[in-house]
């Protein structure tokens, strides 16, 4: 179940912040898709909640300047080897559902 946006354990200060740019966008299917090595040296995720170890980040607009927080939702694995890590928009921020953010492990 996620967390509305406004709930109190909501910490945005922990969250990286990575700008849209950084993804390629599909808009048919409102993904988000980047590679983890994408950001190197950088942290990918932090921790969404003060009471809750799920992890997630923010993704900014290069043009608007509007955030949106995600948080994860799945680890794809092949093999014992994982794939991927998908995210999920936090409720409450006026954004498509379905949008997703898949990050691959490269």
């Amino acid at each position: 179940m996620l967390c509305h946006i406004n709930h109190p354990s909501v910490n945005r200060r922990n969250l990286p912040v990575h700008s849209s740019q950084c993804f390629r966008f599909y808009s048919g299917d409102q993904v988000f898709c980047a590679e983890a090595s994408d950001f190197k040296g950088k942290a990918l995720a932090g921790s969404v909640f003060n009471d809750a170890i799920d992890c997630g980040f923010i993704i900014k607009s290069h043009k608007t300047g509007r955030e949106i927080v995600f948080v994860h939702c799945e680890t794809d694995k092949q093999d014992g080897e994982i794939k991927a890590w998908r995210y999920r928009p936090l409720l409450g921020q006026g954004v498509v559902d379905r949008m997703r953010v898949t990050i691959f492990n490269d």
